[in-house]
């Protein structure tokens, strides 16, 4: 980041190769600040026990444990969706696109993601705050390379589209989150029929598949278009680079001398 910030300084060219890695690293950082209580290299694993039969639980929940289960028998006793959750509508959205857990072979399954009930206490002002700072600021990243030397004038063109697509897709998922968590149930009483459904999961469960896809599908492929054009971008743009890029920093120049 110190060379990225310092070549920018003395006018000397910067890779997209250079830049795309610059996004990477403030997403690790990121990343790194709030795993920082992670427990790490964990080796010996923990088993719970439980002091009641299965079959009695089951027993016992009545109607609730009666539907065909997804994961495990103890579907039923799982912690709802959490109603403002920033990520559960990506990934329920990737799950519908690619099948995940949809065709299951063997039940129970032995793993399973928690990213629906995540964080469990909720969403709350300050995290969609930074969570809107953060993102918009890792996809601002690469219209840094606006005006960067490019080989071909059409490569320059795809990098500006696809970087303000990238950063219009967020925007639009953010907005979509919020007004999706303010209007599901309401949307779900009134067009669905359904008094229970209250989040944008449970209402996107609701339609036919065909027409969850059908609004999700779009979306996704652009995403993994503009995604794949601006990494491999990153390569082919070594073939041809200006001679500024092969220049060194001279850091004596940002201290005062005689």
């Amino acid at each position: 980041m110190i060379q990225a910030f310092g070549r920018c300084a003395q006018h000397l060219a910067l890779s997209t190769f250079e830049l795309s890695t610059l996004a990477f690293i403030f997403c690790s950082l990121n990343t790194f600040f709030f795993w920082r209580h992670k427990p790490l290299d964990i080796e010996t694993p923990t088993t719970l026990y439980c002091g009641i039969k299965m079959a009695d639980i089951i027993l016992a929940a009545g109607e609730r444990a009666s539907k065909r289960y997804v994961r495990t028998p103890l579907d039923f006793v799982k912690p709802r969706i959490s109603r403002a959750s920033l990520i559960a509508p990506f990934w329920f959205a990737m799950e519908l696109m690619f099948n995940y857990q949809r065709d299951v072979k063997h039940r129970p399954i032995k793993t399973f993601s928690n990213h629906q009930i995540t964080p469990p206490r909720g969403i709350k002002i300050p995290d969609i705050i930074f969570s809107f700072v953060f993102e918009t600021s890792y996809f601002a990243i690469y219209l840094a390379g606006w005006n960067f030397f490019f080989p071909t004038k059409i490569e320059r063109v795809l990098w500006r589209v696809a970087s303000t697509i990238l950063l219009g897709l967020l925007i639009a998922y953010l907005v979509g989150v919020a007004v999706g968590t303010v209007a599901a149930g309401a949307f779900a009483r009134r067009f669905l029929n359904n008094n229970k459904a209250i989040t944008i999961i449970e209402v996107a469960s609701l339609l036919p598949h065909w027409v969850a896809v059908l609004l999700h599908g779009p979306f996704i492929a652009i995403y993994i278009i503009t995604r794949s054009y601006i990494l491999i971008e990153g390569f082919i743009y070594l073939r041809n680079m200006p001679s500024s890029a092969f220049e060194t920093i001279n850091w004596w120049n940002f201290f005062p001398h005689y």
